[in-house]
């Protein structure tokens, strides 16, 4: 991930808005296109959605509390597998919405999707499974990492 300057932007807001929610609730942040994100056809290059989902991750993980808990335990978010369907190209200077929710888990994997949303139509939809593994690599069941949340007040 190279969107350091974003990074601290989704860092900033989740100092800013500290309340909790459920992890199957779902999430959005704003961003707008900017030119190093274009490529030789003048829109978002498709690389920079998948950058731009970590993002969407992080502030997720965030919102549930569970981006302190990777620190604490240096775990190491990982996907898996990611499928994404593009719909419409993002073009210069166009904001767009990212919303991430959880749609489910397993033993092993946690189900996301991901939307890219211009003007509420969406633009781009990505199925993803990820994991997570503990600071020696090993792969954590979904069901450790989930009984770190923190409660909900």
């Amino acid at each position: 991930m190279n969107l350091y300057f974003r990074l601290l932007r989704i860092l900033f807001m989740l100092w800013r808005d500290r309340a909790r929610q459920d992890p199957y609730q779902p999430t959005t942040a704003n961003f707008r296109v900017w030119p190093l994100d274009m490529d030789i056809n003048i829109h978002m290059n498709n690389a920079r959605y998948l950058s731009i989902m970590d993002l969407g991750r992080i502030y997720h993980m965030g919102k549930a509390g569970l981006l302190r808990q990777v620190f604490k335990h240096k775990w190491m978010p990982v996907v898996a597998k990611i499928d994404i369907r593009y719909i419409r190209a993002i073009g210069p200077f166009e904001k767009f919405t990212l919303k991430t929710e959880m749609t489910g888990h397993d033993d092993k994997y946690f189900h996301m999707k991901q939307t890219f949303m211009v003007n509420n139509r969406e633009v781009a939809v990505a199925n993803l499974k990820g994991l997570f593994l503990d600071k020696k690599g090993r792969k954590l069941p979904s069901d450790v990492v989930l009984s770190h949340l923190p409660e909900l007040q």
